[in-house]
């Protein structure tokens, strides 16, 4: 629901409304849902307070951000430590700071204002235009009061406000410019050889007993998915569309009440010769191309066949087979142009070239069907359609409010539900967090049914909407925790394993032993030559060169101290476990120049650096004269 104004927000406060970004200190979640009324508080900033409640909210929809992000292959550690739960009061009592501060500045989002940024949300609209009952509808299934959530986008657009202000302050010294892009267009040539691990292989045979210690050491790692079943329950407008029922006088009703709806507008068939003409075209092209097409059409005019001469000339080899036919065009399917001068015909005329984005065409009307509204008859199916897609939305308008209140009301069961809206409640397979089948192969539902309060507290979820309209709640059946493999089951698996980390070592102690006498001065090609490797010479290596493998250009990259006429020495162990020598022989700096595009578009790259250091000097100040507390034993609740 929120995905549109978040998609609207902008810079480092683009997530204020919902959910997770990139930049680590900016984490907010939704704040006012349900009003406070003496709830336990999470923390305070000055005189204002962060409600437990809130900051439950936002500690699971940072646990389900990470769960998405990652595939839902979190450790749980991750998900219920008393790191997470830092890390979201912190970043709560940052917005909060940030709210202040910009309020302090006079920065105000009028209501007017306001009112624009929610209207302007596809997710509230019907055919582009804002539905309130839509808007109502979508905030009760979340659980947020009308002032709660306009306080958010509020308090969202404020801080934007705060950001562009933050922004245009930011100017980069042209000394940094410089470093900066001396150091990104920087070049350095190197010679590297590989070890390859795969020689000690015939080497390695773990025993019995290191295979068990290893088991016992790393079970963690050798464990059954955590799986659940649910029992939910699912509204769905479709079916209730199907359960609807119809009579012909009703149809008939609703017919005669809607007929607009059946109205066909005027169509023309039309065949056209077009010749070719882009917008990127220049001047000579455009003049060439409307030339030829008033040629032909002089042609036509003297007593030349239109549909022989469309299929010789016409641009358009499709319907150019067909002596220019393009069937039946009725308004909006072409473009403006096109059809002011198709409607503006009458049968068996022919037109002057028109432009178009296309090029020049000249049109022919062949046939004229007049417009019309459908009979009855004509048009039954498709007001029988919409005479059951509008019923049912009535329905799901009522049942869903239904469905929120009661599944809330009666968070243990969903009995209750079941009974009100006549809906059986159902019961899936076995879940885990990253598979699933039937309305389980949404990620949403999987996310829901992992959640704190479904999977420990025992309660019903909130309202999940998925794309196809569904309105699904659901609840803990049954739970299969996680629990270690037996060792039979694992036993190639760590054997593989225990192979690779004994190569891993062999390869890494060997090409540090090779280090330690390039440092002396063993050359690297003997090096090369002693263990039968190749000598590789790539030149001059720039920051994003692929011909070279990432590690060994992030660690050539990090070398300093090079002398004229000498080299500097280096060893990286690869990602797949080999062991890279590398020596550093030249370093080739580029000339600066500040005026360049290329330059000004590195330089701009950088901003987002300076401006989050800006940021951050201007909160670490807010902090250190805020009265802040967290009330660490309440977020434990």
């Amino acid at each position: 629901m929120l995905q549109s104004i978040r998609d609207k927000s902008k810079g480092w406060l683009a997530y204020i409304i919902v959910g997770f970004i990139s930049i680590p200190f900016l984490f907010w979640g939704i704040q006012q849902y349900l009003g406070v009324g003496g709830e336990l508080v999470a923390a305070k900033v000055n005189d204002t307070e962060i409600s437990l409640r809130d900051f439950q909210r936002s500690l699971q929809q940072q646990q389900q951000q990470m769960r998405s992000m990652l595939g839902g292959k979190v450790p749980a550690e991750m998900l219920q430590g008393s790191a997470i739960q830092q890390s979201v009061v912190s970043n709560m009592i940052r917005e909060e700071l940030l709210r202040q501060y910009s309020a302090g500045k006079g920065l105000r989002i009028s209501d007017n204002q306001l009112l624009s940024e929610i209207k302007g949300q596809e997710s509230f609209q019907e055919e582009g235009v804002f539905n309130k009952q839509k808007y109502e509808r979508l905030l009760e299934q979340q659980r947020l009061t009308k002032s709660g959530f306009e306080y958010q986008v509020r308090t969202s657009m404020q801080l934007n406000q705060f950001q562009d202000a933050l922004v245009s302050s930011v100017f980069i010294p042209s000394s940094s410019q410089k470093d900066f892009l001396g150091l990104k267009g920087q070049k350095r040539k190197i010679d590297y050889v590989i070890f390859d691990k795969e020689q000690f292989r015939s080497s390695a045979s773990p025993g019995a007993e290191e295979i068990e210690k290893y088991y016992q050491e790393n079970q963690q790692n050798y464990v059954t998915k955590e799986q659940v079943k649910i029992s939910y329950i699912v509204l769905d407008e479709a079916e209730l569309a199907s359960q609807v029922s119809v009579d012909d006088n009703a149809l008939q009703t609703f017919y005669e009440q809607e007929k607009d709806l059946y109205r066909v507008p005027e169509a023309r068939k039309v065949s056209h010769i077009l010749i070719k003409a882009s917008q990127e075209d220049g001047a000579d092209e455009l003049a060439v191309a409307e030339s030829r097409a008033k040629e032909i059409h002089t042609k036509i005019m003297a007593g030349a066949d239109f549909f022989e001469t469309a299929k010789e000339t016409s641009e358009d080899k499709l319907s150019a087979e067909q002596g220019g036919d393009l069937g039946f065009i009725s308004p909006g399917d072409m473009d403006p142009a096109f059809e002011k001068a198709l409607f503006s015909l009458s049968v068996d005329s022919i037109s002057e070239p028109v432009k178009t984005p296309q090029g020049y065409h000249i049109l022919k009307l062949i046939e004229v069907r007049p417009a019309k509204v459908k009979s009855f008859d004509e048009a039954k199916p498709e007001v029988e359609q919409e005479f059951r897609q509008r019923e049912a939305e009535q329905v799901l308008i009522e049942k869903s409010e239904l469905l929120v209140t009661l599944s809330y009301e009666n968070s243990d069961s969903l009995a209750p539900v079941s009974d009100a809206l006549g809906i059986e409640v159902k019961t899936s397979g076995w879940i885990s967090r990253d598979q699933g089948e039937g309305i389980a192969a949404d990620q949403r539902v999987r996310q829901a049914a992992f959640l704190p309060e479904v999977l420990q507290q025992k309660r019903n979820s909130d309202v999940i909407e998925t794309d196809d309209g569904k309105q699904i709640v659901l609840r803990l059946a049954e739970h299969q925790p996680s629990k270690p493999k037996p060792l039979a089951e694992v036993k190639d698996l760590i054997v593989q394993q225990l192979v690779d980390n004994f190569m891993r070592d062999k390869v890494k102690a060997l090409g540090e032993a090779k280090l330690e006498l390039l440092r002396q001065g063993t050359d690297l090609k003997s090096i090369a030559a002693q263990i039968g490797a190749d000598l590789k010479s790539p030149g001059f290596v720039a920051r994003e060169d692929e011909r070279v493998p990432a590690e060994i250009r992030d660690r050539i990259f990090t070398l300093s101290g090079l002398k004229k006429g000498e080299s500097v020495p280096a060893g990286v162990v690869m990602s797949d476990g080999n062991y890279a020598l590398v020596s550093l022989t030249e370093v080739k700096i580029p000339e600066i120049n500040l005026d360049d595009k290329n330059s000004q578009n590195l330089v701009n790259s950088i901003k987002g650096s300076y401006q989050q250091r800006e940021f951050e000097a201007v909160y670490q100040a807010l902090e250190s004269r805020s009265d802040i507390k967290i009330y660490n034993e309440n977020l434990q609740q």
